[in-house]
């Protein structure tokens, strides 16, 4: 019917209204007389069925929709259950459960007979009663008693708007077999949704997010570039060219990381403790006893390395007057079984006012050389982690000038080359070490946990040094003690004799300062953590940047060893949590980039594997992750090097510091410089030009540095399915590896940063999905991104998607105090800190209905988007004990019916109440309508006792329409 005017609305209102209660008084009345109902349970049901007819009705006008809310706040939960009348309303009550969000509650009413678990609320089925049948056997039972439908008041945390979700629960009683209870339960379900498809054309996303690297984006910050001595190269044949910075990303770059280098320096530039130095040309220490102060007259003590308890022991009683400390630090410097290049000095013994005196011990211990061994290029590689190649420009514009001065300077033929399109193998340094030192990119089919798990091959690259006439020099300036780094590379579990046992398999000769670093670390931070990523914003050591002293040593190494050495120093000093602890080493920095092109017979690589991982930045601006994937690269070649390397090669290194390279290209060029026969040349010959991110071997997820090589998406509600199901999967992952259930299960908040790759019929969707924090967290979210690879042909039976890989963008260092996982899977865990960020002392409940909040980050979805409708609905299917979540996606709802359509996914969880039970659930779909799985998996799973658990998703097979379908579910406790 037509409205005409909407001052009459409410008269018509109340005629419908009142026709409709006297044909539902006439039908109780002559219920009545036949059945003899209580009249307290009629005067109940008449007071729920007049509300729901209100309800049906559409109320528009304000005033009586007021009038109805207040009334439905003031009831208490009901239960109401039509069972015995069915008959006698099956009139009235063909309709299934409606719901409707009435601010802080909701009301629903039941539906008699079978169960109709319908995806919209104006949907009619006709078979409302089922014919009961007997179980035979291990009989699947499809007889239901009638259904109770409870009402539910929300947390008042949970405050609902126009895009919450709403929960409807419902309770199914199986019929009992007389004798013996079946073990195996089957419940049916028809779920359809006959809706009319809706106009997309007209459709706009608010919440859409287009990364701004396109080619039709300009510009705003220039693509960094440096003056080069060989001249300026021709591009146009080179498909890969670099993304560029949106104005957005530019904006915030240049707002949050200005230049400070006096704020993020250490000291002043020279040691605030200078006890003892090491005079190179000499030979010799040089000692002053008064260092300590004018007025010194204790005693300086000597701490060394000791390699059987692996930490420091001091040497007593200690040292008074200069002779008497030259002539100790020159006996431990000669002693052969002291492997280390180093010592720390203290004034009596004050352990937060120490030196470090670094040497190197082949001036005392000189080690005899094989006179027909070829004398080969040293091949020095520094790898600043953690730093991208556009942060390496804007912090360290010190270092940017040297270099440019270097390339300008036509009177020394020393030339740096800075490789302007490295791209990253992975967002994290543990999976780059695989394809640094072993040319290899793990399985896609390992998850992030197993891969974690999986130590980085380094033989592979240091065995081939070693078998080419090589000494292998390692040092990387993170402690040991810590669960990263060398300690991982070994499988130490930060257990001393275990990481001297691993190391004692490596192909290593010297350690450098590697152990010297937890003193350092210590004596810096002052507390027992001994770990500088993510920690504070300036690591100093005796009023020097901790990687000064790792910088000097190698300087003063390469000037002792003249051939045929090979360092790797690993330095993670760029790895924090703000992005400009870089800055304080810039000076520094200049001055090693000076002294590795003066060397003579020396070659120098200085790359990141990744850009910085945790900054805002990355969550800010997509162009941060692009930034993740693009760490800077330079290569120093001295004037002899040059020559010795002859044109062809060097032309081919000049070429392609424009084209894509990766870390398995460096790792075939390290091998083909130390052996002429190795077959694979990587950077030393052409890199082809047409050669593009499909080209490359790469981890995923990533963000390829190529422009326009990813297409960007909107987020639509066409996407959420895949959000559902990467979800879903690392959901299952929480849970095996939560035991306690103390990391919560993901609830999204909103997904984002959409990038399809297409590849024949397959395609690589990446999206970010961002959910609420812990309790007491310091993040105000977290964020986590997931590649999902489907299949887009429209003709087969599902989308055969696969949960490729996922990444933890966000901190979650801090969850460490109360998380119940291994270290290795603390990536995934998201857990509520107690007072004072301490561990809670119980483990999280499912002690409520309705309340999840208990195992997930939040209480009920709140999709922010202004064209996304979400319900919740929970079936206990075995009741008090086991529930089956079933969470319905609409993109559309009507203006004035307020009826949700264009369906688009469907996806099922379990919920297991109980504290002693095991339940194995399984859903069988019998007819889909428009709709198909996600992939070829059957729709089930285990939950163990108070836990939840993914168990499939069901998704629109078109782009336009409805869809419906039918399922069983059977369920057995183990």
């Amino acid at each position: 019917m037509v409205e005409k005017s909407h001052a009459h609305q409410p008269r018509r209102y109340f005629v419908i209204t009142a026709i409709l209660l006297v044909i539902y008084g006439v039908c109780y009345v002559l219920f009545l007389s036949d059945e003899k109902v209580n009249s307290d349970i009629l005067k109940k049901d008449y007071n729920a069925f007049k509300l729901k007819l209100l309800i049906e009705t559409k109320i528009k006008n304000q005033k009586m929709k007021r009038k109805v809310e207040a009334e439905l706040m003031e009831r208490e939960p009901k239960i109401s259950n039509l069972g015995d009348i069915q008959k006698t309303q099956k009139p009235l009550m063909s309709t299934d459960s409606k719901v409707m969000n009435l601010g802080d509650s909701q009301y629903t009413e039941k539906l008699p007979g079978k169960v109709l678990m319908t995806m919209d609320s104006e949907m009619l089925n006709s078979d409302d009663t089922q014919e009961r049948k007997k179980p035979i056997g291990k009989a699947l039972i499809t007889t239901l008693e009638p259904t109770v439908v409870k009402t539910k008041i929300l947390p008042k945390k949970a405050t609902l708007n126009k895009n919450d979700n709403i929960f409807k629960v419902t309770t199914l009683k199986p019929t009992k077999h007389p004798s013996k209870a079946p073990k195996l339960t089957t419940v049916k379900f028809t779920q359809t949704d006959k809706s009319r498809p809706i106009d997309r054309k007209s459709r706009k996303m608010k919440h859409s997010t287009t990364p701004a690297t396109t080619s039709k984006s300009r510009p705003s910050c220039p693509h960094p570039t440096l003056p080069v001595k060989s001249g300026v190269q021709n591009t146009d044949q080179i498909t890969c060219k670099p993304n560029q910075l949106s104005q957005s990303a530019c904006q915030y770059v240049t707002k949050n990381y200005p230049y400070e280098f006096n704020k993020n320096k250490c000291g002043n530039g020279k040691e605030e403790l200078t006890i003892c130095t090491f005079d190179v040309k000499n030979v010799k220490f040089k000692c002053n006893y008064k260092a300590c102060g004018k007025n010194f007259t204790g005693k300086i003590f000597i701490h060394i390395f000791d390699d059987q308890t692996g930490w420091y022991e001091t040497q007593k009683p200690g040292y008074k007057g200069t002779p008497l400390l030259e002539k100790a630090v020159l006996k431990f410097a000669k002693r052969p079984r002291i492997a280390q290049d180093f010592l720390f000095l203290s004034c009596n013994n004050v352990p937060n006012r120490t030196q470090i005196l670094h040497y190197d011990s082949k001036h005392f211990n000189v080690v005899p050389t094989d006179a027909k061994r070829e004398e080969k290029l040293n091949i020095n590689v520094v790898w600043l982690d953690s730093l991208s190649r556009r942060h390496f420009y804007r912090s360290l514009p010190r270092t940017i000038e040297r270099i440019a001065e270097i390339n300008k300077n036509k009177t020394n033929g020393a030339e740096i080359l800075d490789f302007e399109l490295m791209q990253s193998v992975h967002g994290h340094t543990h999976q780059s070490l695989h394809a640094f030192f072993d040319a290899r990119v793990l399985s896609k089919h390992l998850s992030e946990s197993q891969k974690n798990e999986i130590p980085p091959n380094i033989n592979n690259l240091l065995s081939h040094m070693k078998w080419s006439g090589y000494e292998v020099l390692y040092q990387e300036d993170m402690c040991y003690k810590g669960y990263w780094g060398f300690n991982q590379i070994v499988e130490g579990f930060k257990e001393w004799k275990r990481i001297k046992k691993g190391m004692g398999k490596l192909a290593i000769d010297e350690t450098g300062l590697m152990f010297a670093s937890c003193k350092m670390i210590e004596t810096a931070l002052k507390n027992d953590d001994l770990n500088i990523f993510n920690t504070v914003k300036k690591v100093c050591y005796n009023g020097q940047t901790m990687n000064t002293y790792y910088l000097r040593y190698i300087t003063q190494k390469l000037l002792k060893t003249t051939s045929n050495l090979f360092t790797v120093s690993q330095l993670n000093y760029p790895h924090d949590g703000a992005g400009d602890r870089v800055q304080g080493m810039d000076n520094d920095l200049a001055d090693f980039f000076t002294e590795m092109s003066n060397l003579k017979n020396t070659i120098t690589f200085v790359f990141a594997d990744h850009g910085n991982t945790y900054t805002n930045y990355i969550y800010a601006e997509v162009d941060g992750r692009y930034e993740q994937h693009h760490p800077h690269f330079f290569t120093i070649l001295p004037e002899k090097v040059i020559k010795r390397l002859g044109y062809e090669t060097v032309n081919a290194l000049r070429h392609n510091r424009l084209r894509l390279v990766s870390l398995i290209d460096l790792h075939h060029t390290i091998k083909r410089l130390a052996d002429r026969n190795y077959p694979k040349k990587g950077i030393l010959e052409m890199v082809p030009a047409n050669r593009t991110c499909g080209d490359l071997e790469l981890s995923t997820p990533n963000f390829c540095v190529c422009q326009d090589w990813d297409s960007p998406m909107m987020n639509k509600t066409l996407y959420w399915p895949f959000v559902e199901f990467a979800v879903g999967n690392i959901n299952n992952m929480i849970s095996d590896v939560s035991p306690e259930s103390r990391c919560k299960r993901l609830v999204p908040q909103r997904y984002e940063n959409l990038i399809s790759r297409k590849k024949g019929a397959n395609i690589e969707l990446s999206m970010d999905v961002v959910t609420k924090p812990g309790v007491g967290s310091t993040n105000n979210e977290e964020r986590f991104t997931f590649q999902v690879k489907y299949n887009s042909d429209k003709t087969l039976g599902s989308y055969q998607a696969e949960l490729v890989a996922h990444n933890r963008i966000s901190k979650y260092g801090g969850y460490k105090v109360c998380s119940d996982t291994e270290e290795k899977d603390l990536s995934i865990c998201i857990c509520n800190l107690g007072k004072n960020g301490k561990r809670l002392k119980s483990s999280p409940k499912l002690l409520k209905m309705l309340d999840l909040y208990p195992v997930r980050t939040d209480y009920i979805y709140r999709i922010q988007n202004d064209k996304f409708f979400l319900r919740e609905e929970i079936t206990h299917i075995d009741e008090n004990h086991i529930g089956l979540l079933r969470r319905i996606v609409y993109e559309n709802k009507k203006e004035k019916t307020g009826v949700l359509n264009d369906h688009r996914s469907t996806t099922f969880e379990l919920i297991n109440y109980s504290s002693d039970r095991t339940y194995d659930v399984k859903i069988v779909f019998t007819d889909f309508e428009n709709m198909k799985p996600m992939n070829d998996g059957e729709c089930k799973g285990i939950a163990r006792p108070n836990s939840m658990r993914y168990l499939c998703t069901i998704a629109l097979s078109r782009l336009s329409g409805n869809g419906g379908l039918k399922y069983e579910v059977e369920f057995t406790l183990i």
